[in-house]
């Protein structure tokens, strides 16, 4: 495993619920070469450790403490300190598909 999850407020968050509480340690860096997204917005407040996050404005160096807020669209990735075990507070947002048109989002789609 790469992280260790612990669930705060819910393991299985009610649908009415905007919001949960997990504390995440981080055991290894992100799998692979690429950025991720999550499937919602997010705040991650770091508790201990600290990691390296690379975004698409660059690489920066997390201490105990930050305060990040991150949409669903926020590509990112983290690596970890040799000998670290970075822990964070996660707080994912609200679940949902997007309801606008789809050349909102900058993708374009072959046509039916």
């Amino acid at each position: 495993p790469w992280m260790n999850r612990y669930y705060v407020l819910f393991r299985h968050r009610p649908k009415w619920f905007p919001f949960n509480i997990l504390i995440h340690e981080m055991l290894a860096d992100d799998h692979g070469e690429g950025v991720h997204n999550h499937m919602c917005p997010y705040i991650t407040i770091i508790l201990r450790g600290g990691y390296w996050e690379t975004t698409k404005n660059g690489k920066f160096w997390r201490p105990p403490g930050y305060i990040g807020f991150r949409s669903a669209n926020a590509y990112h990735r983290v690596d970890l300190k040799e000998g670290t075990k970075p822990m964070t507070i996660f707080i994912p947002g609200p679940f949902g598909f997007r309801k606008g048109p789809r050349s909102e989002y900058g993708i374009k789609f072959k046509d039916q």
